[in-house]
C-alpha cells in the first residue's frame, strides 16, 4: 500500500509505503507484521520501520503507536525510547452513526536513565458519521466517513480534528486534517494498492 501526504494546496509532501511481511494467528488473533518506509517528495527514503495490525473478536486492531510520525520517530534515534497505548479499533460490523472506541499512546524519551520529553497523543470522539465513494490514483472505493478528535499534548497542547474515509477489507483509503477553526490543512491518500 502506498499512501501519499498532500499539503493543503495539493502539493506532495511524503509518500509512505507499507508492506505486509508476515501474518501468523497466536492465541485467537491474526496478526500481521507491516513493514514501512518514509520516503521525502523527491522519492528520497529518511525512514524504514514496522508495526503491527491484528484482528481480534472480530475487530481489526491498528497499534496507535506505530502512527507517530516516523520522521519524529527517527529524530530520537540513539535515545531511550518508551512507548505505552492502546490500538486504535476498527469493528467488522462497521455501521453509520456507530461510535467507536478512543484510543490513546505516550511516547517517553530519556537518556542515560533520565526522562528528558514526554509526548502523548489521544484520538476521541470518533463516530461513523456517513459513507461515501471515494476515488484516488489506487482505484474508487466505498468508505464510511469516520470523524475524530486528535490531541497531542508535549510542552503545549493542539489539537485537530481528522476525517477518515475507510473501507473494509482495505483500510484508510483517505485522511483528512482539520484546523481548530475547520481549515484543511493537509490530506493523506492510498495512492497504490496491490495484493
Amino acid at each position: 500500500m502506498e499512501y501519499t501526504t498532500f499539503s493543503k494546496k495539493g502539493k506532495v509532501e511524503s509518500i509512505t509505503e507499507n508492506r505486509v511481511q508476515a501474518i501468523e494467528d497466536k492465541d485467537g488473533q491474526k496478526r500481521a507484521e507491516v513493514s514501512t518506509v518514509l520516503k521525502d517528495k523527491k522519492g528520497k527514503e529518511s525512514y524504514s520501520g514496522t508495526f503491527e495490525v491484528f484482528c481480534e473478536d472480530g475487530k481489526l486492531l491498528m497499534d496507535i503507536n506505530s502512527m507517530f510520525n516516523p520522521a519524529m520517530q527517527q529524530s530520537f534515534s540513539g535515545y531511550e525510547v518508551t512507548i505505552e497505548g492502546d490500538a486504535l479499533s476498527f469493528p467488522a460490523d462497521i455501521e453509520v452513526g456507530q461510535e467507536l472506541p478512543d484510543a490513546s499512546s505516550k511516547i517517553t524519551t530519556a537518556t542515560g536513565g533520565i526522562n528528558i520529553a514526554s509526548m502523548t497523543m489521544d484520538i476521541t470522539d470518533r463516530k461513523v458519521e456517513d459513507k461515501a465513494t471515494i476515488s484516488t490514483d489506487a482505484g474508487t472505493y466505498e468508505c464510511f466517513k469516520i470523524r475524530q478528535t486528535s490531541s497531542i499534548k508535549m510542552m503545549i497542547s493542539r489539537s485537530y480534528s481528522t476525517v477518515e474515509y475507510f473501507a473494509e477489507g482495505i483500510g484508510v483509503v483517505r485522511s483528512e486534517t482539520y484546523d481548530q477553526r475547520g481549515k484543511l490543512q493537509g490530506y493523506m491518500e492510498l495512492t497504490a494498492f496491490e495484493k
